[in-house]
């Protein structure tokens, strides 16, 4: 009757982790204390929650840069030709004509 109790108690432990980690807990882990087949679950567990939780992160990061990089090349494609070509007027004599085809 001990070793049921031990076997439901360590299962019980393992699906209220993973429920937990379900729900959105990505820090939920199992407890690993011996070299058994149920703790080897929890391992398991852990090295997924772990992949898992690194591959939310780094879609983040790459969402956020998805994001910044449309926000500049939608700031350059509103930025008038002419206004740009009016700031630059002042160097014009000091900026190679390089369109030019009689400059080679």
């Amino acid at each position: 009757m001990l070793v049921i109790w031990l076997l439901t108690g360590k299962l019980n432990v393992i699906i209220k982790a993973i429920r937990q980690f379900q729900q959105g807990n990505l820090n939920a882990r199992i407890a690993v204390r011996n070299n058994n087949e149920l703790d080897m679950i929890g391992l398991v567990f852990n090295e997924m929650a772990d992949t898992i939780a690194r591959n939310i992160t780094e879609l983040k990061e790459t969402d956020e840069f998805r994001k910044e990089l449309i926000g500049n090349v939608s700031h350059d494609l509103r930025t008038p030709l002419p206004m740009n070509l009016l700031i630059l007027t002042p160097f014009r004599h000091s900026i190679p004509r390089v369109w030019d085809p009689a400059v080679k």
